[in-house]
């Protein structure tokens, strides 16, 4: 079913992000290398993709070895400075001011212009925490796109890891830093906005299989998947067989289909995966970005596991039912592949159930959604689209950020920090006490910017308290929480009145009270701290949240 829109972007992805007038600078920096591989440049080329969509500028600064990559920037109307050798981190630092200082650029008379914004988004394991922290304290704002949480601490104003189970992480890094975790958030290039395979088009009589395992798959799983697939002898296969850039056995993997008793096609630098996926009905892969770009078409999918960075997401996906995971690639010999590809080839059932579960994990607007709160990260105005919903498990992560920020920490009675254990257990009791706690966050395109929470301390009164993501205060969200809320609240906890205690110093909260209808009743002494005391008394209880 094609459902394309202009630019390569879905119909749905052209109605919620119409092309902007604003036009700023992402620099994306990564490599892509037979070290490396081909992961990380392909998530930034989405990324790249996004935001020119959106009427900004991309600019590669890489290290690339294939002149076929080279054309897949140039081809989507991005700009690459090119990285010949290594550089120190001094030198990378360099590299990047030189040609991008991020106060100044000059405009079309040379003359020096402030820049609006100047994002880097970096992604790559071989950048430390030094780089991170140099680009930070020059003056860009830093977008960190990682996997494995292995820095000891990310210097970052936003933080990407668009992996399945990884809001679960306890990243290292400070109050300021704007977590973007988890599948929402999954880079996928435009071209994927082309179909999605409906249920329906899952064949009964599957033959078309592709094999896809990364750029470099210096594990050679390629001709170990073609051996798997000779053992089946089925002759009515069709096979496409994809090499990437950097891959090092073409020539055996050659020799190997010289006997094969199916038909194929051997590929290379392939840009139209999309396509190809489209017409599978089975994709033997890695468990890297390849297995989201299944997930995304419906295709049901094996893979193994090639690093340790694809372990959470193989195990999920099988956890899931959205794929089957055989394991770590070194367990894997191709009598066992071949039996889990006949046994899925054989039961459509199982084909069809796969087809469902990938699709609910992963849209093709990811990129779009990351390149939209940047741009708001930078912008300093309250967008009028946020959601505001009831707290969930999966909030722990970005409630746990909220209530250790040293200035939510030094507005608190209890001013000393809590750790992530302690916080999750807090948390699971609160939301398993619905009669005397009830909780919400603000949310825009996924991301946590605000908490409220009402606790019970009389049979008619609840305690307020309200905590906003440094990077998105005084915007008016505190406000919009308490007016946006307190009717569901109260009628949750079957109550009709609201106090809120606020620091004197707090400016901010007592204006935030003030704004959404409060009234002072008192300025008093609360364990040793002078606080003013604001309450407000609903007349009915209306539910006003869905």
């Amino acid at each position: 079913m094609n459902t394309t829109g202009k630019n390569g972007y879905s119909k749905m992805s052209m109605k919620t992000w119409p092309e902007a007038a604003i036009s700023n600078l992402l620099i994306l920096r990564t490599d892509a290398s037979k070290e490396s591989g081909i992961g990380h440049f392909v998530r930034c080329l989405a990324l790249a993709q996004a935001w020119c969509f959106q009427g900004g500028r991309a600019v590669f600064i890489s290290r690339i070895d294939k002149e076929t990559l080279v054309q897949w920037i140039r081809g989507d109307n991005c700009e690459l400075i090119r990285i010949k050798n290594e550089l120190s981190v001094i030198e990378e630092l360099e590299l990047v001011y030189r040609y991008f200082n991020p106060k100044k650029e000059a405009d079309a008379n040379g003359e020096s212009a402030v820049y609006p914004a100047t994002w880097i988004a970096v992604d790559g394991y071989h950048f430390g925490e030094d780089y991170h922290q140099g680009l930070k304290e020059a003056g860009y704002q830093v977008l960190i796109i990682d996997d494995k949480a292995h820095l000891p601490f990310y210097h970052a104003h936003i933080l990407l890891n668009q992996n399945i189970g990884s809001s679960q992480i306890p990243y290292r890094c400070s109050s300021g830093t704007l977590p973007l975790l988890g599948l929402k958030y999954v880079l996928l290039r435009k071209e994927f906005g082309h179909y999605r395979k409906d249920t329906g088009q899952i064949s009964r009589r599957p033959k078309n299989i592709i094999i896809t395992c990364g750029g470099v798959d210096s594990k050679n799983i390629t001709q170990r998947a073609v051996c798997a697939l000779k053992q089946l002898n089925r002759k009515n296969l069709s096979v496409q067989i994809i090499i990437g850039p950097e891959n090092p056995h073409l020539m055996s993997i050659r020799r190997e289909l010289q006997s094969a008793p199916f038909q194929y096609r051997l590929m290379e630098n392939v840009k139209e995966m999309p396509d190809l996926l489209g017409s599978a009905d089975l994709a033997i892969t890695a468990a890297g970005s390849t297995s989201w770009e299944a997930a995304n078409m419906g295709v049901p999918n094996i893979n193994m596991i090639l690093s340790d960075n694809q372990e959470r997401i193989a195990l999920k996906l099988h956890e899931t039912g959205a794929a089957r995971t055989l394991g770590w690639w070194h367990t894997v010999d191709s009598h066992m592949l071949a039996k889990a590809v006949s046994e899925l080839l054989d039961d459509y059932e199982l084909r069809k159930d796969m087809n469902r579960k990938a699709k609910r994990l992963v849209d093709d607007v990811g990129a779009l959604r990351v390149c939209r709160i940047m741009r708001f990260f930078s912008a300093g105005y309250q967008a009028t689209n946020f959601r505001i919903r009831s707290v969930g498990p999966e909030d722990s992560n970005p409630l746990f950020r909220l209530a250790n920020d040293p200035e939510t920490r030094q507005n608190a009675f209890q001013s000393k920090p809590l750790s992530f254990e302690e916080h999750a257990q807090w948390l699971d009791k609160k939301m398993n006490d619905s009669q005397t706690t009830a909780m919400y966050v603000l949310e825009y395109e996924g991301a946590v910017l605000a908490q409220i929470r009402y606790d019970k301390i009389y049979p008619d009164t609840a305690d307020i308290d309200i905590s906003v993501h440094p990077a998105f205060r005084r915007r008016g969200y505190g406000t919009a929480m308490l007016t946006e809320t307190r009717n569901a609240a109260g009628k949750q906890l079957e109550i009709s009145s609201f106090r809120g205690v606020v620091f004197q110093e707090n400016d901010a909260y007592r204006h935030c009270f003030i704004k959404a209808g409060f009234r002072e009743k008192e300025k008093t002494m609360l364990k040793g701290r002078t606080c003013f005391i604001y309450e407000y008394r609903l007349d009915t209880y209306v539910e006003t949240l869905n």
